[in-house]
């Protein structure tokens, strides 16, 4: 049996990216957008940029100052509209070229000190169907947190050009030497790179799905950059949350204050607050902040039985309730459920209006870290080996910040010990259902999803065959594997809707005594604890139920280990001799423990068992089962892959989260597999399991050849039980 990788598994570093993140954020909510629908009298064929009339201190332009001025159809004036950047900057009928023209000294500077987030001088043409304007002097950097500082910070302060490191995010600042120059009104614009999406599509649907649910969220489109004549690679284009963003999302109120990522927790004080403060905070602004410092008051003061009152000033909970439902559908584990720390979570901001409304309105930030194949924190799964963090729905058995699966020192506290996210889950939750069943049956359809991916692919496919670092073949493969993260996602949150309130699941194990005492030699059993207590003349009788397999060259046994085993008189332990042979991840090897009876395993929540290796290793655990036969001659391939130390640890599989690889997929030839998704598979697949296999490997570097010519890896197995 051949063993892969998980094709979607991102490099480790960059799974890691948010520990050098900042952990500070906010918004609040109504939506405000303008009319879509509005005349504009802007003729999309037409090359003249509309030019702005003046800056403020404030730093908005004059022409949307004044207090009768709607930025949705002035257009007499020489205003921007919000329709008019939709028909440019931010079209979603074709992909604009951006050229940047640099000196080369200047290019060389950027890459040799770009972790220093300085802004370099350029020229800058912006090419498209109808659209022709120039820049003789911007200002281009590079952008990120994480994802932009390990580049340097990991390789001793020189630019890395390896993996997510080849290219990286940019921020073009259109005002750096001229202040009246605007981009169809903007002064910045994000390029994000999209280095760790494969189907570079995932952000732009995230960002489309919040807008399309009345989430005020940033525009995006895909683009190409050129750097001195050439094609530098497909990117996709990000609206900047800023002053400009405020005045053409909320023209009725678009001079209020702006803070990134701070959460209105207890601790925020006032210095807090103006460090994360984003607009109105220039000296000769005399920066206040009393606004979101009233704002954490009023939350830190509510109840389940005033919530809704006192919130009644601050927020639009309809509005906040249906960001919660993007978000939890999206699985956006980098959002505002990460709570990096107990202060506060993460890419976000707050906006408090200055309008008739006068509320704080909720803003999505970063969406890269989206539609995957699981959420890494609530519902980690295969190569993502963590205790799944509770869910906002979840009430945790306390608040001790938890390991997650990037390892290191990053740890994450429950989101419902966030008082704000407490509240919302006790008060909102049958307002959450109802709305999120509105988005499923809607905006989160598949048919909705799969038509936008559908002309998006089309819409980028030139773009991407001309980029230096895709290959066409690969890309093409992840679109057509997109489709069914697609339709995971709509079950997933279909059944985190269906959940509703509960209680993080305390773990009793079993007692001392289940561990230690022997049972019969009669196969996998789920009605006791599989001790492996072995009493004399027992051992062949296990020989009825244990198989091994293993590659070419490769050399395998088991035995009863009864020299300090992981607990009482003895375990299982596995022995295999890897030999290194031609191709890559081509060696593997492993057992099945057959069931004594017919079993059933679909009454049962989880799978506990006691693991320790001679080595740092990975272990797969599959359930075998009669029932991948309705489907042809494929893979026995439900499984939970996790890492395994030196030190004997019990390990928790979640029945539920059980994944088929999609290396496994791949095999199926024509009229194998099924049509549909697998969570509903899976219970066919349990309902008659006939054994669970144990799959080891050896030690690869990253190209997939083993680093040594020959490797002993020693597993040893106790106390399996179901419950």
């Amino acid at each position: 049996m051949p063993v892969h990788f998980h094709r979607h598994i991102f490099p480790y570093a960059l799974l890691t990216l948010i520990l050098g993140a900042s952990l500070m954020g906010c918004s609040k909510s109504k939506k405000s957008h303008p009319d879509a629908d509005s005349a504009t009298g802007f003729d999309t064929a037409s090359d003249t940029q509309a030019t702005d009339s003046g800056v403020d201190s404030d730093g908005v332009d004059s022409s949307l100052d004044t207090a009768d001025s709607d930025v949705s159809t002035d257009t007499e004036n020489g205003a921007v509209t919000f329709e008019m950047q939709n028909q440019t900057v931010f079209t979603q009928n074709q992909v604009l070229e951006y050229h940047i023209t640099i000196d080369p000294d200047e290019l060389a500077a950027m890459d040799e000190f770009g972790n220093d987030e300085e802004y370099h001088l350029a020229a800058l043409h912006v090419i498209g169907d109808g659209i022709d304007q120039q820049f003789d002097e911007i200002g281009v950097r590079y952008k990120g947190a994480w994802s932009l500082h390990h580049c340097w910070d990991e390789n001793d302060g020189v630019r890395n050009y390896a993996d997510e490191c080849a290219r990286l995010s940019m921020k073009m600042k259109f005002d750096k030497y001229d202040d009246d120059a605007r981009l169809y009104g903007l002064k910045r614009l994000n390029f994000h790179s999209m280095m760790s999406d494969t189907t570079k599509l995932r952000e732009r649907l995230s960002y489309s799905l919040f807008n399309d649910f009345g989430v005020v969220a940033p525009r995006t489109a895909h683009a190409k950059i050129y750097i001195n004549g050439e094609l530098n690679g497909i990117y996709i284009a990000v609206e900047n949350v800023d002053g400009r963003f405020t005045h053409f999302n909320f023209p009725d109120g678009g001079n209020g204050n702006l803070f990134k990522e701070l959460w209105p927790g207890p601790n925020v004080n006032e210095d807090w607050a103006l460090t994360q403060l984003e607009t109105n905070d220039a000296p000769e602004d005399n920066p206040d902040v009393s606004d979101f410092l009233a704002f954490k008051d009023a939350i830190d003061n509510t109840t389940t039985d005033d919530f809704e009152s006192a919130m009644a000033d601050w927020l639009d909970l309809d509005n906040i309730v249906r960001y919660l439902a993007v978000d939890r559908a999206i699985r956006n584990w980098d959002g505002i459920m990460g709570f990096y720390s107990s202060e506060t979570s993460h890419n976000f901001y707050w906006y408090h209006d200055d309008g008739e409304t006068d509320i704080f309105h909720l803003i999505p930030w970063d969406l890269d870290n989206t539609m995957g194949e699981f959420d890494y924190f609530m519902d980690p799964q295969d190569w993502c080996v963590a205790e799944p963090l509770p869910n906002w729905n979840e009430t945790p058995a306390d608040c001790m910040p938890r390991t997650v699966c990037f390892g290191g020192d990053t740890r994450l506290t429950p989101p419902r010990c966030d008082h704000l996210i407490d509240m919302l889950a006790l008060t909102q939750w049958d307002h959450f259902q109802q709305r999120g069943n509105e988005f499923l049956a809607d905006v989160f359809s598949y048919e909705n999803m799969k038509s936008k991916i559908t002309a998006w692919a089309e819409q980028i496919a030139d773009a991407v065959a001309e980029d230096p670092m895709i290959d066409v073949d690969s890309w093409e493969n992840e679109v057509a594997y997109f489709d069914r993260i697609l339709k995971d996602a709509i079950s997933d949150f279909q059944a985190h809707l269906d959940e509703g309130l509960i209680d993080e699941p305390v773990i009793e194990r079993p007692d001392e005594a289940l561990l230690l005492t022997p049972t019969d030699a009669d196969g996998l059993r789920v009605d006791t604890v599989n001790n492996f207590e072995i009493t004399p003349g027992t051992k062949d009788a296990y020989d009825d139920y244990l198989y091994g397999f293993a590659s070419e060259d490769s050399v395998f046994d088991y035995e009863w280990h009864t020299d300090t085993p992981i607990t009482g008189n003895g375990d299982l332990q596995f022995t295999v001799n890897f030999v290194s042979t031609d191709g890559e991840w081509s060696e593997w090897a492993g057992y099945v423990f057959a069931v004594a009876s017919q079993t059933d395993l679909t009454p049962y929540t989880r799978m506990w068992l006691s693991v320790s290796a001679n080595v740092n290793t990975r272990l797969r655990v599959e359930f075998r089962s009669n029932n991948y036969g309705d489907y042809g001659d494929i893979y026995e391939m439900f499984s939970s892959e996790f890492a395994i130390s030196t030190e004997p640890t019990f390990y928790r599989i979640e029945l539920k989260d059980l994944i088929y690889p999609d290396w496994a997929r791949d095999n199926w030839e024509e009229g194998e597999g099924w049509t549909t998704v697998d969570s509903e598979i899976l219970p066919l697949i349990l309902s008659d399991i006939t054994g669970i296999g144990f799959e080891m490997f050896p030690s690869w570097d990253s190209s997939g050849n083993m680093t040594e010519a020959e490797e002993q890896v020693v597993v040893h197995i106790d106390n399996i039980y179901f419950e």
